[in-house]
């Protein structure tokens, strides 16, 4: 593997991502540690046992070895199966709700968080112990628990901070996050932009559309600094095709084109010095929201959901404090 990301480095020296085996040595060697592997099962079970729609299943100690993990057997369907789900009469929002509050929990609140959760390790089965009149009621299926990440309290509280500082849009508690958690001070926003997974909304940034009707009576002046900042607002794809003459296009190609380069240096200067806990925290956020768009369901509400549970999290550090 390192041999490969080397050789892929002399090929784009821009693309240095070898340093990231370095980073993740210890974790993967312990995925192969299935003892390791069960302990983390049983706590993730415990942390999350008051939550009646997920399922950790239970361990087999006397058949569990450093080399061999006897978990019960769970028959559920892999969560981006969706047709089997719609069979089920299973609702792919109610899934949704459930899977965003599981790792909201783990994120903000327990600080244990699975790193892997793509839909190979997520399973979805029917909730024999609640009962709904228009669907089935759904319960997650929480597998493989190899790969986990430990946030320690104080970062879940700057975790904390950062995301509503994110969500309210206030840039001073958005930057002192976001340096507390690692990320270079220049590239603060792209970085709450990469936790939150939504672009910030920006009262600095040129909102103009480029579209004819729109761009075309424009001073050239504001056209420019439009075009120059990268900061206008781009087109959907039927937007692109159906509504942009062909130099429209080639300009937001070109200008786009520039920007992509500024974020993508960016993204490796964020990833190089920000902690591993981060990167894994990245991981399974962006496994959810993937999971999400397989099922087509609004982005909107898995932000809404999150901040629940963020704002959950900020209640339990008062009161500690308060106990304190």
């Amino acid at each position: 593997m390192r041999v490969l990301f080397h050789l892929l480095e002399w090929f784009n020296p821009t693309w240095t991502m070898a340093w990231l085996l370095d980073e993740l040595h210890d974790d993967l060697a312990l995925e192969l540690d299935f003892l390791h592997e069960a302990r983390n099962a049983e706590r993730c079970r415990e942390n999350l046992k008051h939550l009646d729609y997920v399922h950790v299943p239970k361990v087999h100690w006397n058949l569990t070895k450093k080399r061999i993990l006897t978990y019960e057997f769970v028959s559920g369907i892999a969560i981006d199966h969706v047709d089997e789900m719609k069979k089920m009469n299973l609702s792919l929002k109610d899934i949704d709700e459930k899977l965003i509050r599981i790792f909201a929990e783990q994120i903000f609140r327990t600080g244990f968080v699975h790193a892997d959760p793509h839909p190979g390790n997520v399973h979805v089965r029917i909730n024999k112990n609640t009962k709904s009149k228009s669907a089935q009621p759904a319960q997650i299926v929480l597998l493989d628990h190899g790969l986990y990440e430990s946030l320690l309290s104080e970062e879940r509280k700057i975790l904390c901070d950062l995301w509503m500082a994110s969500i309210t849009n206030d840039h001073v508690r958005m930057k002192q996050a976001a340096t507390a958690l690692g990320a270079p001070e220049k590239d603060y926003e792209l970085f709450c932009t990469l936790v939150t997974m939504k672009p910030l909304p920006d009262t600095e940034q040129y909102e103009i559309p480029p579209y004819a009707k729109d761009w075309d009576p424009l001073p050239s002046e504001l056209q420019m600094i439009a075009l120059k900042s990268g900061k206008f607002h781009m087109p959907s794809e039927d937007e692109y095709k159906n509504e942009l003459s062909e130099e429209q296009r080639l300009t937001i190609r070109k200008h786009f084109r520039k920007l992509m380069d500024k974020k993508r240096i960016a993204l490796l200067r964020i990833l190089k010095q920000m902690p591993k806990t981060m990167f894994l925290l990245l991981r399974n956020l962006n496994s959810v929201r993937n999971t999400l768009k397989i099922h087509n369901i609004s982005d909107a509400n898995r932000t809404a959901l999150m901040t629940e549970g963020c704002q959950q999290a900020l209640k339990d550090f008062q009161t500690k404090k308060k106990k304190i």
